[in-house]
């Protein structure tokens, strides 16, 4: 009889151990405790005058060598024909500067979770394609969505359409919002009349949507790099070999330079008509693929200096002509946290195009390191050295590398 009492004893006291164990792993301490949190932030209207800038012969490759391998740098890969970028202004369309770091990308477009994002967009292309801005991770309507569509009903009224495509000299006001579903990063392009084109030119830009500051996940950064890996189709020929003028180059006497079949000054030609900036149409279908890092190759990019102890952002987006090309983004020298994965660290992080990735880099190892896509024909251009300094040598100053701070 007391044999069996003990056994009873024995059973009841592992249900209750077992139970306890159940209601502590259905009730975990961290994000269902959010479902109550309440901020206390008040939402702004952040506001953002974006243009376009063109460069006729964009140079890859500006340092001359590839700085970290024993790569033959040859004409043909250095150069790109005619790019258009994202660059940010103030109200009055004067450009401000930019981080040594974001060469080819767009300017960021923050907000926190709540806002208003109002884009100013101005084309400020003086003759060709109309361009827009097309956001991810912001909520729209058809009228801000930033894309042109040809099934639009004729009755579809005009402002319907103006967003999805801005005429060169041309302005339109987006009016985007950040809501809870936004947070995390993502790109912004151009999605007008001829998507493919405008993505091979450059026009891409990353935008960052965060919770606001006193929310327990969010993490406060000592600076921020956004990083496009990208590539692009480079120049084949700096002259017109299509011999569509009637006029030959030679027979115009400078100043005039020909064009439409005559010779003319310089200022009444359009500029991507000047003899300096007509390429073979090769150049848009057939030339060498060269991959880059903020439209720069063989680890030529620079600004991407730290110091120990800094808490360090980067925002990774690819966008290729080759949509089915992925890129696997390699670290030498630190792991990383993906902000949705905080527990756990890597060094390698795979991108298919279109997608961006939000990680968190400690600052710990002291030293020079490559980063570079580990793709195996990619890796040698699409390479960027980032480095570490330590904050108690002589010339190590706090420079961030980066005009903003989160």
């Amino acid at each position: 009889m007391e044999a069996k009492k003990a056994l009873r004893i024995c059973l009841v006291l592992a249900l209750l151990s077992l139970s306890g164990c159940f209601k502590q792993e259905s009730s975990p301490t961290g994000p269902a405790n959010l479902s109550s949190f309440k901020s206390t932030y008040t939402p702004i209207k952040r506001e953002y005058w974006i243009t376009t800038e063109t460069t006729f012969k964009w140079d890859m490759v500006p340092q001359g060598e590839a700085m970290m391998t024993n790569d033959v740098i040859t004409p043909e890969r250095r150069y790109l024909y005619k790019t258009i970028r994202y660059v940010q202004t103030d109200s009055q369309w004067n450009k401000l500067a930019q981080p040594e770091w974001q060469q080819l990308s767009g300017p960021i477009i923050r907000a926190t979770v709540g806002d208003s994002v109002l884009v100013h967009f101005k084309n400020g292309l003086n003759t060709g394609m109309p361009l827009s801005i097309h956001p991810h991770n912001l909520f729209y309507n058809e009228t801000n969505e930033g894309v042109w569509r040809k099934d639009r009903p004729k009755d579809w009224p005009a402002q319907g359409t103006a967003g999805g495509s801005v005429q060169p000299g041309d302005e339109f006001l987006y009016h985007w919002k950040a809501e809870e579903k936004s947070v995390g990063v993502g790109p912004y392009h151009s999605h007008s009349f001829h998507l493919a084109e405008e993505l091979s030119l450059g026009l891409i830009g990353t935008i960052i949507v965060d919770e606001p500051p006193d929310h327990p996940e969010y993490v406060k950064f000592d600076t921020t790099i956004a990083l496009v890996f990208k590539t692009y189709l480079a120049m084949v020929s700096p002259v017109d070999t299509t011999m569509k003028d009637s006029t030959k180059k030679d027979t115009c006497t400078s100043p005039l330079i020909p064009w439409n079949g005559g010779c003319h000054p310089r200022e009444h030609v359009p500029q991507d008509q000047w003899p300096e900036n007509i390429v073979d149409s090769m150049a848009h279908g057939g030339g060498p693929e060269v991959h880059t890092i903020n439209g720069l190759a063989y680890a030529n990019l620079k600004g991407l200096s730290f110091v120990k102890g800094q808490k360090i952002r980067f925002v990774v987006v690819a966008m290729d002509d080759e949509g089915t090309q992925n890129h696997t983004i390699h670290f030498h020298g630190e792991m990383l946290q993906e902000m949705s994965r905080t527990k756990l660290y890597k060094d390698v992080f795979d991108l298919p195009s279109a997608v961006a990735i939000d990680l968190i880099m400690n600052a710990e190892n002291v030293g020079k390191w490559m980063l570079h896509c580990h793709v195996e024909h990619h890796a040698s251009e699409m390479m960027a050295t980032y480095e570490i300094r330590d904050p108690l040598a002589a010339d190590s100053g706090l420079t961030s590398a980066s005009n903003s701070t989160h």
